[in-house]
């Protein structure tokens, strides 16, 4: 009996204990549990519960970070920024604040759209945010006086695809306009005013083309990666043209942040940081703004209405000019180009948009410079040839400009023939070369390639051989005319102002053939740890260590210095004698390939010569290499020369002077077609010719002679990248009441008065 009771008590003891031990393991589990789901809420899951929870919530802004900005090479700025003001609407919390709006049993808006799949069309729904914002924010703007029409379609693609970022009601607003919003924003949801950096060219259409401009963010802009990091992700502007699209890396800042506290009606209520964004590199130009300023009055006083102008530095091949006309105004497209400023730039006939600095031309008898380089490489630079009149070709008669006034120039040099532009002279000296060295001194000089200057778009031209032809035309055969059709550039050559600006420079300077440079250096912005980069000189190529000596180049050079100040001789005088500065020695070449075109109205065949003149000045020790082409021009020495002149002088004049040339806002040029007869400087204005008048061939404007280009068509550009294009406005609100004006704007009338 003792033992089954002492058995029974030690079962006891064991259940007791067990029980105890079972109980503290089951709320040791339960604390770990716990422990683990508490860890998991306000740890793991502590951003989504404190999204849910009421309460206020910070967020964070990507501030864009302000763009560097773009100078010449003296450190002048021609690239800014200007402060703009702007209304954002934040579609989500707009949304958000419409739900918690909506009485029981009502329902939210719906919009129903078409999307294609394929060759199907599917129809979607989805929130009609555009009712939402017309019946919330809209509705209270109107209140105010503050409501504009804007583009409900843009407002819905947004909002499908990006409703994350602010969309933008407002851009560009007068500071008027930004004190009224500022002071009766009276907690609109989703509603802010915001300033932002845009660009601002402060001279207008100068240099233009060389510039460029920048378009908006996309709302696609950035990784999904970096958008995820922000509450709201504010893009970058993306520089489109010109220096703004090939130095937009460099121009780009660092983004800040800001940081925004809402309360639990989720309204802000103020900022709790701000982290200073900053700013991108400064990149300085090899451009001379003032040399720029020379170019762009020069080819206006001249009345050109198509045509450009290069000027480098033959020492080192620095670009210290580019201009082009028609020209346009880069401010125009900041933020935004309206729908008519666009179409009128890309309907209007003469193309303002086009780069013409950097596009291909028949070059006419300029190209003899080059050709006759190509003579240097086979020894017949001192070779006597005669001038006939004409030379046959097969059963081709090509002749020389002398005859049709009747007469020939006989035995002639290499220095002569391009003194007086002697085409049978070349015709003869472009088969004696070679079209092989033709060719091998034109891939040394760069021609028939781009250059590779910084500036998007270039035009390689034409650099014609047997194996060119037999690849793009071939039906046709090489022959005897063709290498002499090349020799007097025309035919299928095409050259870029650049081109021959750069081929003058490799002359003037006695054979050093540089790529052209036009990015000088590039200073970093705060927070880098470069301070500068500068941008090497490249020499392509050394004319002298190629087979072509100082001497022969030499023989070149006094030809070119005959075309401008030689006297009339047995063979006749330079054809470049308008080209003459008093004191100072400029050497120079004319051309003038005939061209013809459509008239965009009738059709019917009008000339439009190309008109050039390549330069270099001073004779000794160059300081400048000059390309003057004019689109309409009866030829180069009576248009291109004085515009050449022009340049020369006044730059050379401004180097040697203490006084520094005012410089003003440049203003847009729209372009014409009329034929330009002469340009006579100092306020006689060019003269223009009449629509089917004759263009008369005189003695010095020989080059205009050779094949007959065909007719073609003008074509109007369009960007590669298409800007930021102002949406047409279909929601047009109406403004209830006019409230009285705010402090702000009481002291803005104040301040004009």
């Amino acid at each position: 009996m003792s033992i089954t009771r002492g058995f029974l008590r030690t079962i006891m003891v064991v259940s007791y204990r067990f029980r105890l031990y079972l109980f503290s393991v089951l709320i040791l589990c339960g604390f770990c549990l716990l422990l683990m789901r508490l860890w998991s809420m306000q740890i793991n899951e502590y951003e989504e519960y404190r999204r849910k929870v009421p309460g206020t919530r910070e967020e964070r802004i990507r501030v864009p970070g302000v763009r560097g900005a773009i100078r010449d090479r003296n450190g002048i700025m021609l690239v800014g920024n200007r402060p703009s003001f702007e209304v954002t609407f934040d579609l989500r919390t707009i949304e958000k604040s419409f739900r918690e709006t909506l009485s029981e049993g009502e329902t939210v808006p719906l919009h129903t759209y078409q999307l294609m799949q394929g060759d199907f069309a599917v129809e979607r729904s989805e929130v009609d945010i555009v009712e939402i914002v017309n019946r919330t924010v809209i509705a209270s703007l109107e209140e105010l006086g503050l409501a504009q029409p804007y583009n409900s379609a843009g407002l819905r693609i947004h909002y499908r695809s990006h409703k994350v970022i602010p969309w933008t009601y407002r851009r560009n607003l007068a500071f008027e306009e930004f004190a009224a919003f500022a002071e009766r924003n009276l907690g609109l949801p989703g509603v802010r005013v915001t300033t932002r950096p845009v660009r601002h060219y402060p001279y207008g259409a100068l240099a233009s083309h060389v510039l460029g401009y920048v378009k908006l963010p996309d709302a696609s802009a950035g990784t999904p990666e970096e958008r995820a990091a922000w509450d709201f992700y504010i893009g970058d502007d993306v520089g489109i043209a010109g220096i703004e699209r090939t130095r937009d890396k460099d121009l780009r800042g660092r983004p800040g942040t800001r940081t925004l506290l809402r309360d639990e009606k989720g309204k802000y209520v103020g900022q709790v940081g701000y982290q200073e964004p900053l700013p991108g590199a400064d990149v300085f130009l090899t451009i001379d703004i003032r040399i720029q300023s020379f170019v762009e009055r020069a080819l206006r006083e001249a009345g050109v209405g198509r045509g450009s102008v290069v000027v480098v530095s033959p020492s080192n091949g620095d670009v210290l000019a580019i201009a082009s006309v028609p020209s346009f105004d880069p401010n125009k497209f900041i933020p935004q180009i309206s729908k008519e400023n666009y179409r009128d730039y890309i309907t209007n006939p003469a193309s303002p948009l086009i780069n013409r600095a950097l596009r291909g031309f028949a070059p006419g008898s300029t190209y003899k410079v080059a050709v006759a380089l190509g003579g240097c490489l086979s020894g017949d630079e001192s070779a006597y040839l005669n001038c006939p009149g004409r030379i046959r070709f097969g059963n081709i008669y090509m002749r020389c400009w002398a005859y049709s006034k009747g007469f020939s120039h006989g035995m002639v040099n290499l220095s002569d023939a391009l003194k007086v532009s002697c085409n049978c002279y070349f015709y003869q000296y472009g088969n004696r070369s070679g079209i092989s060295n033709i060719v091998e001194v034109g891939n040394m000089l760069g021609l028939g390639m781009p250059t590779g200057i910084e500036i998007p778009d270039e035009k390689g031209g034409i650099l014609p051989s047997p194996r060119w032809l037999k690849l793009n035309h071939p039906r046709e055969v090489w022959s005897d005319a063709t290498t002499a059709n090349v020799s007097i550039g025309q035919g299928y050559v095409l050259a870029t102002p650049l081109q021959m600006a750069m081929v003058t420079a490799t002359v003037a300077n006695g054979g050093r053939c540089f790529r052209p440079r036009l990015v000088d250096r590039i200073i970093e912005g705060k927070g880098s740890s470069r301070d500068a980069v500068i941008k090497a000189i490249e020499l392509r190529t050394d004319l002298a260590t190629s087979g072509i000596s100082s001497d022969q180049i030499e023989m070149i050079r006094r030809g070119m210095w005959e075309v401008v100040n030689g006297q009339r001789s047995s063979v006749g005088g330079g054809t470049g004698t308008r080209a003459h500065i008093e004191g100072i020695d400029v050497a120079g070449k004319t051309g003038t390939a005939q061209f013809w075109r459509r008239d965009p109205e009738t059709g019917d065949k009008i000339k439009d010569n190309h008109a050039w003149f390549i330069a270099f000045a001073p004779y000794e020790n160059p300081e400048l290499a000059v390309a003057v082409m004019v689109r309409g021009g009866k030829g180069g020495g009576s248009c291109a020369a004085p515009v050449a002149r022009r340049i020369i002088e006044q730059t050379l004049a401004m180097r040697r002077s203490d006084v520094e040339p005012e410089m003003a806002r440049v203003e847009e040029e729209r372009g014409h077609f009329k034929l330009i007869e002469e340009v006579v400087y100092d306020g006689a204005g060019p003269r223009f010719v009449l629509p089917g008048e004759d263009v008369v061939v005189e003695e010095d404007e020989a080059d205009l002679v050779g094949e007959i280009r065909e007719v073609v068509a003008i074509v109007p550009a369009v960007p590669s990248i298409m800007p930021s294009i102002e949406e047409d406005a279909d929601v047009v609100p109406e403004t209830r009441k006019t409230t009285k004006p705010g402090f702000l704007q009481r002291i803005f009338r104040r301040r004009d008065r």
